[in-house]
């Protein structure tokens, strides 16, 4: 079975490495490069159009030899109209991973539609399918639980750099901290003033935010946290 990769993201260029790394033979395609989408898809079974969601229907059809070949997307929110959806429960940066990490990522798929295996038969990776009504709750939450907290702690490490002077070592060994609990015990992970419900301690802080955006979202926190606790 012989892989095209279509794209040059963030994406594209971990999962070409990882199919590197195992010596999985595969073509990789962009819009920069000299040979024909045509000719590259040739002697390919499955394509992989790895390029921005709103982007890949519209790609497809402007692209009739792709329509012969199994088509794949690595999104979690698009509903194709000829591509499956195997998505990767992982963050990726332009810096590249180690096959160890690579083998780690969870691939996601619908139920009703070509396992993970099936697609990737020589990877390992652990794998989950999921109703394909549940896509967006199941994207939503990715997004709820990797996108919001990097903003978080981008904004916490700007502050303890800028207006702390403090070494970036220090909040980064906390971030180490917090995440070794939750993956020891996630349901029991929380800990400080909105653990113990410490009221007086919250206002202090919240008066230490005040103005801030920091504020708004330690209040959002609180209320929901306290809110369910009742």
């Amino acid at each position: 079975m012989k892989y095209l990769i279509i794209g040059n993201g963030k994406v594209a260029n971990n999962f070409a490495n990882y199919l590197s790394l195992l010596k999985i033979p595969f073509e990789k395609w962009d819009r920069n490069t000299d040979v024909s989408l045509e000719k590259s898809v040739q002697d390919c079974n499955t394509a992989l159009i790895l390029i921005k969601d709103s982007e890949i229907d519209g790609f497809i059809e402007d692209n009739p030899p792709l329509k012969d070949k199994k088509l794949v997307h690595f999104s979690a929110s698009l509903d194709s109209n000829f591509a499956q959806s195997i998505h990767p429960l992982a963050s990726f940066t332009e810096n590249l991973k180690t096959l160890e990490e690579y083998k780690n990522i969870p691939f996601i798929t619908h139920e009703g539609e070509p396992s993970f295996s099936e697609i990737f038969p020589t990877l390992e990776n652990p794998s989950h399918q999921i109703p394909k009504e549940k896509a967006a709750l199941y994207h939503a939450l990715c997004v709820a639980s990797g996108n919001f907290t990097v903003l978080l702690w981008q904004e916490v490490f700007k502050k303890f750099e800028i207006d702390l002077n403090m070494p970036i070592e220090f909040p980064l060994a906390y971030f180490d901290n917090i995440s070794k609990n939750i993956k020891e015990d996630h349901k029991k992970a929380l800990s400080g003033p909105i653990d113990r419900k410490d009221m007086q301690t919250i206002e202090h802080n919240l008066k230490a935010l005040q103005d801030d955006k920091l504020e708004t979202i330690y209040k959002a926190f609180v209320k929901e946290y306290l809110d369910e606790k009742k």
